[in-house]
Order: structure tokens, then sequence, then C-alpha cells
């Protein structure tokens, strides 16, 4: 069973994906929360977001090449976390 940090994080991942009103920065304000709570770490989240990019079931109905295109502009813009991360 995953905790309720993790469950967060992926259904605003999966939100995200298939476009249900939760944009960039607004998943971007919760990972760092998370971070920044310690709730989780950075590498926890992305674990997650590669979890999420692997699972063919997380969003069936969002094609891979869309999928890959949004996790990795997510994941470039987590790269500014690193700092708060070590800071904490």
């Amino acid at each position: 069973m995953f905790s309720p940090d993790v469950r967060l994080v992926r259904s605003f991942l999966i939100d995200y994906l298939s476009e249900q009103d939760i944009s960039l920065r607004q998943i971007f304000e919760v990972i760092k929360g998370e971070i920044s709570q310690k709730q989780l770490s950075l590498d926890d989240v992305l674990k997650i977001i590669d979890k999420v990019e692997e699972d063919p079931l997380s969003v069936p109905y969002v094609p891979r090449v869309e999928k890959l295109k949004k996790l990795n502009q997510l994941r470039k813009l987590l790269k500014c976390l690193e700092d708060l991360e070590k800071e904490a």
C-alpha cells in the first residue's frame, strides 16, 4: 500500500497527464511542498514519475509520446528542487 503522500503525488501526476485542470506549475508546487515538508525526497518523486511513465495502465488513453513530453517537462522543472532538498 502506498503512503498518502505517494498517492497524492501520483494522483496529481495522472491528472496532469490527462489534462484534468492541473497545470505544470500546480503539480510542481505540490511536489515542492512535499519535499520542503520532508514528506518525500526528490528521489522518491522521480521514482513515482518513472513508475507512472512505465505503467501503461496509469493513463492508457494518453499517447506515450505526449506522456513522455509532459513528464520530461516536469523532470526539468524539478531539477531546481535539488538545491531546496540539500538546504533542508
